[in-house]
C-alpha cells in the first residue's frame, strides 16, 4: 500500500514479519522504561526499577492489542511497516507524520497491515496437508 502523506511524499506500508511482531512486543515490553529514560526527572533508582520491571515481563496476547489501539502502538506498527522501504525513518519521524485528523486513515493503513501480515484463519492451510483447508 502506497499513500502520499501530508509532507506530499509517498509511503510504502509493508506487511509485517515474524522478525517484526517480535520487535513490536518488544517494543511493549520496554515502553514504561522508553517513556522515562530521557526524562530530567527520573532518578536512576526509578530507572532501574522501570528496567528491571520490563526485563521481568512478557506482553501477553490482550496487552498486544490494547497497544495496537493506542497511539503509541499504532505509531509503532506504522513505523515497522514502513522501516523496509524507507530505512532513513524513526519512530518520531512517523508520528510526526500524522495529526488526530488522521484517525480514519490511520485505521486503514493499520488495517491493511494487519490484514496482511497476519495470516486468515479462514484461509489457513492445514499443516499436515498442504493445500487442503485445516479444520477449525
Amino acid at each position: 500500500m502506497t499513500l502520499k502523506l501530508a509532507d506530499g511524499k509517498d509511503y510504502s506500508f509493508k506487511p509485517l514479519t515474524y522478525s517484526d511482531w517480535d520487535d513490536l512486543s518488544t517494543a511493549l515490553q520496554f515502553s514504561g522504561y522508553n517513556r522515562i529514560k530521557d526524562q530530567p526527572w527520573a532518578s536512576k533508582a526509578e530507572l532501574k526499577e522501570a528496567l528491571t520491571i520490563a526485563m521481568s515481563m512478557r506482553p501477553t496476547q490482550e496487552q498486544l492489542e490494547q497497544y495496537l489501539s493506542s497511539s503509541e502502538g499504532l505509531t509503532e506498527i506504522l513505523y515497522l511497516s514502513l522501516r523496509k522501504n524507507h530505512p532513513q525513518m524513526k519512530r518520531k519521524d512517523v508520528a510526526g507524520l500524522f495529526t488526530m485528523k488522521d484517525q480514519d486513515m490511520l485505521l486503514t493503513i493499520s488495517e491493511f497491515i494487519q490484514k496482511t501480515s497476519l495470516p486468515d484463519p479462514e484461509e489457513a492451510e492445514s499443516p499436515n496437508e498442504p493445500g487442503v483447508k485445516a479444520e477449525r
